[in-house]
């Protein structure tokens, strides 16, 4: 198995596809409800995903078509109430809980990305039979 699950604790896993502001900030609250509801949390890295979690990123991201509309209002209101940002939740989430980030290994060919070049939230580079192991034993599993 990819961490020690606790007895107690059940595996709640999730795979990130996307690496829209607003697909980033659900990942980061998700991530930080299932581990206040006691889980462990397998988070699997693909596609457009991989891209916010390597070294240099940004710390927001363009939001989706759908969401345009509100950037501007989301942006502005997560500035005033304090709200920070989806790296640090994520970050505070990896620091209080069982949460394991994977890197998907077919996204380095594809988009040149060189194995050193993820960020320190990134705990592996796998193949997608880890993310299916989890997927399979998680209690949950989402897409994102």
């Amino acid at each position: 198995m990819w961490f020690i699950m606790s007895e107690e604790r059940e595996l709640f896993s999730i795979m990130v596809t996307s690496g829209t502001e607003e697909k980033l900030i659900a990942l980061a609250t998700i991530t930080n409800g299932a581990i206040a509801m006691d889980y462990d949390v397998h988070i699997f890295l693909a596609f457009w995903g991989t891209h916010a979690f390597r070294k240099g990123a940004p710390d927001h991201f363009p939001v989706s078509i759908e969401g345009q509309p509100y950037e501007e209002l989301m942006r502005k209101n997560m500035k005033e109430k304090g709200l920070g940002n989806w790296r640090a939740a994520l970050k505070k989430a990896k620091e209080s809980g069982n949460v394991k980030i994977i890197a998907c290994s077919n996204m380095i060919p594809l988009f040149d990305i060189p194995e050193d070049d993820f960020s320190d939230l990134v705990d592996e580079i796998s193949g997608i039979a880890s993310y299916i192991e989890a997927a399979t034993k998680a209690k949950a599993n989402i897409l994102i």
